[in-house]
């Protein structure tokens, strides 16, 4: 096993999972003990490191290479992965075969930390001169509420390029959706289902709101389309209601997903959601819970040619790409810092029940960070 693919495999035997949200504990979960691995690895580079407490057990690791270049650049990756509740292999015994490295977190975004880590460690080890200040941060809580991001934002870290690790099967990507999800209630009034008339059924009532919603849904996909990404998106991905078969129920709850295209804002997605909904519904609409803009292209450029010569450098052909899943590279980009995404894998293959990484894949990936931090 070479250095890159040891440095991946022991990135892979550490469980990081993130709860997501739901009330779990044991070893597996949280990222404490993986973030304890990557900053023994660059204090042994001799790296500057700082550990910020996010939450309890969920840090972010934040190393600095400062060369006294006049350009500083960010290279990030989240530590945590989705959980294994599905798997059918073990997911944390790295089992090399065929070419692909097995185990959850090997493609997303583990394989992009290893990368990352490899090639910092070998130009250091040569004795290379960096083109470039490096910022590299091993972020918490990316799967769920990119909190290790926004704590890390909090901060004050100051760079002038954000290149964001995930699965991209060697793509850049300058464009992606942002993400606005949030509950709505309906509320009716309880009574004995022998006397339902003497009630008013919530979940009746909440029946009339979906109508609502999927009329909406189907003028999203008839509406605005974007050059790279199409149509912004509205699914209702989970519903509840009521106390026992026998009481008519007095509310109901749904939560929403909506994709939403570069520029637009939870206030605009919200206002067009209340303006659906008919008035004769008594429903109640929370704050939402995760709001994360679009990645837009009109701020990046200057970086994706950089991107795109550093890929010819590596001898590789650049391709520039739109996405439609969310990353936390938009969170750079609201800030004002120029923000792409890139690393070895493919999306299919992340949170999947057999997780896997083409070890060429990840060979080529740490080329291209190679050039990137040996230029100037």
């Amino acid at each position: 096993m070479d250095e890159l693919t040891k440095i991946l495999a022991e990135l892979v035997a550490i469980p990081s999972v993130n709860p997501m949200g739901r009330e779990r504990s044991g070893e597996e979960y949280l990222e404490n003990n993986l973030a304890e691995y990557v900053t023994q690895f660059l204090k042994r580079q001799r790296i500057d490191v700082e550990v910020q407490q996010v939450f309890p057990r969920r840090p972010n690791v934040v190393g600095r290479i400062d060369v006294g270049a006049r350009e500083t650049i960010l290279l990030a990756a989240h530590m945590d992965t989705v959980p294994v509740d599905n798997m059918t292999i073990d997911p944390f015994n790295p089992v090399v075969k065929s070419g692909k490295l097995f185990g959850r977190g090997s493609c997303d975004t583990k394989s992009s930390l290893a990368a990352i880590l490899f090639t910092v460690k070998s130009l250091l080890k040569a004795r290379r001169r960096l083109g470039r200040n490096v910022i590299i941060a091993a972020v918490c809580d990316e799967e769920y509420g990119l909190n290790g991001t926004k704590a890390l934002l909090k901060q004050g870290w100051k760079f002038h390029y954000a290149i964001v690790g995930e699965p991209t099967s060697l793509q850049i990507i300058n464009c992606h959706k942002g993400v606005i999800r949030w509950r709505m209630s309906v509320h009716g009034k309880s009574a004995h289902s022998a006397y339902a008339q003497q009630g008013v059924n919530a979940i009746f009532q909440m029946a009339h709101l979906l109508e609502a919603l999927n009329r909406h849904a189907n003028s999203l996909l008839a509406g605005r389309r974007h050059p790279m990404l199409g149509t912004a998106t509205l699914s209702v991905g989970m519903i509840e209601g009521g106390q026992s078969v026998n009481t008519v129920p007095n509310r109901c709850t749904i939560e929403i997903d909506r994709r939403t295209l570069p520029g637009e804002t939870a206030a605009s997605v919200l206002g067009d959601v209340r303006r659906t909904v008919p008035s004769s519904i008594r429903y109640t609409l929370a704050k939402p819970h995760l709001a994360v803009p679009g990645l837009d292209n009109r701020g990046n450029r200057a970086l994706v040619e950089l991107l795109k010569e550093c890929f010819r450098r590596a001898g590789r052909k650049p391709e520039v790409r739109g996405a439609r899943y969310v990353t936390d590279a938009s969170l750079y980009a609201a800030r004002g810092i120029p923000a792409v995404v890139f690393g070895p894998g493919g999306i299919e293959q992340a949170h999947s029940e057999v997780e896997y990484i083409r070890l060429n894949e990840l060979k080529a990936a740490a080329q291209v960070y190679e050039a990137l931090l040996a230029s100037s």
